[in-house]
Order: structure tokens, then C-alpha cells, then sequence
């Protein structure tokens, strides 16, 4: 799952452009496709995924065909200026390109997505529509804070308060 919808399809909507282009260059299967709910806005959207903390089985060739095909969509001029167009598209088509490839590839029976506790976006704890907050780092596994000012947005007891205190600034 991904913290915002961004670049994601809405589940109910038709498939964009954006995604029309990703899908024929994976040549993922229409009826593969499953649906998430964005971490921070909670909307229902097709199969997208956040690319910052992932395992693979190496021997289903994920990464591979990702790399593969990532370089197959950006080898096209007509991709390569649709996804130039649109600063959102030229950020996040690795990502969206990534989420469709481990649907063709994994199926949704094979995949476990983690929770966000594993990958907690801190440096978005202001934001008004984040419906997930948690308010201690004691609930979370893996903290993705930007940086030390953020730390300041959730309770922190010990012993990680002495240990960030320490070494964290």
C-alpha cells in the first residue's frame, strides 16, 4: 500500500492513461489486479504499492522484470514525454510500474503486504487527513521520519528517548 493516492487509481474508477501505459508495457492482466487502501488518506485504490520496504523471492524475478521493464517504458518517446508532462508521473512510474509487475507476477495470494507500523511516514503527522496516526513510537517497527525535528510529532519513552537524544541529532 501506498501513503497517498497520488498517482493511484481510484478501484471504482476506470484505468487511467497513466496506468493503461504502465499495464501494457508489464502486460498485466486486467482481472490480476486487487485492490489497497492508502495508509494516510484510506482511499480504496487499484494494486499500487509503496516501493521503500519490500522482500522477493528471488527465483520469481521481480526485481528483474521490473528493471526490465521500467527501461522498456522509458525507451518509449511517447511514454517517456506523457510521463515528463506530469511531475507526479515522472516521480512515482517506478513505483506504479513495480506495483504492476508483482501483480502479474505474484498474484495476490502471494503477496503479504506489511503494516504500515513497518515504514510509519512520521514526516506526515500533521497532515489533517491522516486518519492512521499512532501517537507513540512504541507502536511502531520502522519509523521514516525526514528528519530529527520530526521525531517531535509522537511520544518517545525509554529507552528510545535516550538513545535518539543521544544520537540522533
Amino acid at each position: 500500500m501506498v501513503n497517498f493516492q497520488n498517482v493511484g487509481n481510484i478501484a471504482e474508477a476506470p484505468v487511467t492513461d497513466f496506468w493503461k501505459r504502465i499495464y501494457s508495457v508489464t502486460g498485466l492482466d486486467l482481472n490480476k489486479i486487487w485492490t489497497v487502501e492508502s495508509y494516510v488518506d484510506n482511499k480504496k485504490l487499484k494494486g499500487y504499492f509503496n516501493s521503500g520496504c519490500m522482500a522477493f523471492n528471488p527465483s520469481k524475478g521481480i526485481l528483474r522484470t521490473w528493471k526490465n521493464d521500467y527501461k522498456k517504458l522509458l525507451s518509449d518517446s511517447a511514454n517517456y514525454a506523457f510521463l515528463n508532462s506530469n511531475r507526479d508521473f515522472s516521480i512515482f512510474c517506478h513505483q506504479a510500474v513495480l506495483s504492476a509487475v508483482v501483480m502479474a507476477k505474484a498474484g495476490k495470494d502471494k503477496v503479504n503486504l506489511i503494516p504500515p507500523s513497518y515504514g510509519y511516514p512520521l514526516q506526515l503527522q500533521d497532515f489533517e487527513e491522516f486518519i492512521n496516526k499512532k501517537h507513540s513510537i512504541s507502536d511502531l517497527v520502522i519509523v521514516i521520519c525526514g528528519d530529527y525535528k520530526n521525531l517531535k510529532k509522537i511520544e518517545i519513552t525509554e529507552p528510545y528517548k535516550n538513545w535518539i537524544d543521544t544520537h540522533a541529532k
